[in-house]
């Protein structure tokens, strides 16, 4: 428990679209949400204004769905947009309950902004650590100006404990085969207990353009964190 605590603190560390929310109301053919709300985000094309497009996503109520919205913000660069970030997005966007936000501060420009996504309920069971409850879900979005003009937008997911859903196998559907192994170092104090199965303790990651994700696995090959991070221009 220890060394998950640890190496989340050092993936928070690493991280240094006009958007019209509703209720669904008419779904297209083959979408089924079974009474939850779904909100929807419209993404301009610069160029191609015909081929606008709509991202629809429904607030997760488990793991994986999480983690499939998560996919969506890296598909269709949703964490480059101002506007993506208010409270109804990034509770419909996590199934989060409360959103903690902070701009600027120390080590951050005037624009910075920092959100922390808490009370996830029962989807993934919280933990007690002596006389501390610990949320079984660490979520936080921050997008940062940086100094040529253009933004990073970046999520950091981590789990406290096993998710059973998010196997290696799963989550490389979710995400694709075209992984290759993170080359991104880890601290030196993080001890990680031998793997169980193939792919076990596996970092692997996914670039597309100057879109990054790095997915972590625990012993047994499940998911343990994810982090996203984009660059692009403002939005």
């Amino acid at each position: 428990m220890a060394a998950k605590l640890l190496f989340l603190s050092g993936v928070a560390a690493l991280l240094g679209i006009s958007i019209q929310g509703a209720v669904a109301g008419n779904m297209s053919e083959g979408q089924q949400l079974t009474g939850e709300t779904a909100t929807h985000l419209r993404v301009m094309s610069d160029s191609q204004p015909e081929k606008d497009r709509e991202v629809t996503f429904k607030k997760p109520t488990t793991p994986l769905e999480l983690l499939q919205n998560v996919k969506l913000a890296f598909d269709h660069g949703l964490l480059l947009r101002e506007d993506f970030y208010s409270d109804e997005n990034l509770k419909a966007f996590s199934g989060g309950a409360k959103v903690r936000r902070s701009v600027g501060g120390p080590n951050a420009g005037p624009r910075d902004l920092f959100c922390e996504v808490t009370e996830f309920g029962s989807m993934v069971t919280p933990r007690k650590v002596g006389n501390f409850v610990i949320s079984g879900i660490a979520l936080s979005l921050r997008r940062r100006i940086l100094e040529d003009g253009r933004v990073s937008g970046s999520v950091s997911l981590g789990f406290q404990q096993s998710v059973p859903t998010l196997s290696f196998e799963a989550v490389t559907e979710l995400f694709g085969s075209d992984w290759a192994s993170s080359k991104e170092m880890i601290s030196p104090h993080l001890v990680l207990q031998p793997p169980t199965k193939p792919h076990g303790n596996a970092r692997i990651e996914y670039i597309v353009g100057d879109a990054r994700s790095e997915l972590s696995f625990d012993p047994n090959a499940l998911l343990s964190s994810a982090v996203i991070v984009l660059h692009g221009e403002s939005k």
